[in-house]
Parts: C-alpha cells; sequence; structure tokens
C-alpha cells in the first residue's frame, strides 16, 4: 500500500507540474521512467524502461484529444510491477500496451462526469463572479482531472501488482518467453511505425548508415546515437549557412 500511495502521489505531481508551466515533456514515458525509477531506487530500470517505452509509445498518435493509448498512465504502472513486483522489463514492456488502452478507456469513462460542472460554471458566468469561476477552473484542472486516474494508478498498484506477479510465476516458460520476445519486439515496432509517418529519401539513407553501423561495425545504441546526433548537427548548421548565402544573393540581385 505505501508503494501504491508514494506512487499515485508521484503520478499527480508530476502531472500538476507538467500541465502548470505546459512543458508537455514530463508526461512522456523517457522522463517519467526514471522518476519513478528513482523514486522506487532503482534509477538504471527506471531509465531502460522509460527509453523502451518512449520508442513504443513515439508512433501513438493523438487524434481529435483522443488517445488509443495513456503511456503516462502505462509508464507509472509497468516500471513499478518491473521494479516493485519483480517482473522481468521483457515482460513489463509486453503488458505496456494493454495496461496503456485499458487505463485511456478508463479515464473516458468519467469524462460525461466532468462534463456536470458546466452547469457550475454557467451559474458563475451568470453572477458574474470572476473569482469563484476562476477558483472552479483551477480546482478541476489541478484535482477533479486526474483524481480518477490518480485512484486508479493507486489501485492498480496496490491490488495489480501481486496478482500479476502471481499470474507470471504461473505461466509455463514458452508463454514467458513469447512475451520477452514481443516485448522487445515493441521499442522496434514504435519506431517502425514513427519512422512510417516521417519517411522520405534522405531520412531512408540515414537508417541504412545506422543500420549498417550496428550489424557491421557492431557499435551499441549509444554509440549509434552520438554519431547521428553530431550528424544532425552538422546537417542542420550546413542547411543554415546554405539559406543564408541563399538569402544574400537574392538580396545583391533583388
Amino acid at each position: 500500500m505505501y508503494t501504491a500511495l508514494i506512487i499515485a502521489m508521484t503520478y499527480w505531481v508530476i502531472f500538476v507540474v507538467d500541465e502548470s508551466f505546459s512543458w508537455q515533456a514530463l508526461v512522456r514515458p523517457i522522463v517519467t521512467g526514471p522518476i519513478v525509477g528513482l523514486i522506487l531506487g532503482d534509477l538504471r530500470t527506471g531509465i531502460i524502461m522509460g527509453g523502451s517505452l518512449e520508442a513504443i509509445y513515439m508512433g501513438v498518435v493523438s487524434i481529435g484529444g483522443g488517445a488509443p493509448a495513456d503511456a503516462f498512465g502505462s509508464t507509472i504502472i509497468c516500471v513499478t510491477y518491473v521494479i516493485s513486483g519483480g517482473l522481468s522489463v521483457e515482460a513489463g514492456l509486453a503488458l505496456a500496451f494493454p495496461i496503456g488502452t485499458l487505463t485511456a478507456r478508463l479515464g473516458q469513462l468519467v469524462l460525461p462526469m466532468h462534463a456536470y460542472l458546466i452547469k457550475i460554471f454557467e451559474k458563475y458566468v451568470e453572477a458574474g463572479d470572476t473569482k469563484g469561476y476562476v477558483r472552479l477552473q483551477q480546482a478541476y484542472r489541478f484535482l477533479f482531472s486526474r483524481l480518477f486516474h490518480t485512484i486508479t494508478i493507486f489501485l492498480a498498484i496496490w491490488i495489480g501488482a501481486d496478482t500479476v506477479t502471481k499470474v507470471f510465476d504461473v505461466l509455463p516458460p514458452f508463454v514467458l518467453s513469447g512475451l520477452s520476445i514481443a516485448g522487445g519486439l515493441l521499442p522496434a515496432l514504435g519506431l517502425g511505425i514513427l519512422t512510417t509517418m516521417i519517411w522520405n529519401n534522405e531520412l531512408g539513407a540515414f537508417i541504412a548508415i545506422g543500420f549498417a553501423m550496428s550489424a557491421y561495425l557492431g557499435l551499441d545504441t549509444m554509440a549509434i546515437a552520438i554519431i547521428g546526433g553530431a550528424i544532425a548537427v552538422l546537417v542542420f548548421f550546413a542547411d543554415a549557412k546554405s539559406r543564408n548565402n541563399n538569402k544574400e544573393e537574392e538580396d545583391l540581385f533583388s
């Protein structure tokens, strides 16, 4: 219960800070994962899980305000299951999308209840009570809008952690092996979905270079990321210099 309470409060605090400053980054898995790992005393696993879950959810796009899966809640729950529940990283990754889909659907169930507050907002508007309207808006924004989600996170960890662990303990080896394989494939799937959305011929060349460095040169992910980042910086400044030169030529002949 203590772990569930701490993690549920962490979920709420991360949301409030992110919402207050409009950062839109704290709730991403690559940030949330390490935060949860640090709180639970296993930063390394938090970083690994956060990076892998970010790869999975990068290709998940929210359209019209409706997301197919809740990356924020899924990361909180799955990282906690892995660190405190004893699940393997691969099993945690395999559970990420089903849990994210479930938490997203549960969150949608309470939206009609939130609509009831419109009547209260309208009363403040009719009365011209600006201060009351602002207080209610802030209370809804930071408390009511995520209250159900916070309770869901608490129950999922308090009740679900032991249950999930017991289920995995009795699963046959071939099922666990399949989940491990699926967990390893999901980050690649997420990157693949993202790649299809931003694909062009120039990007294909960079993907081929990265594949060759991994498959034939034996470089690890960090080394490839550093090289890719350096190439991106060079391309950026070269492109900016080219644009400045073109602009100067246009100004000269205009």
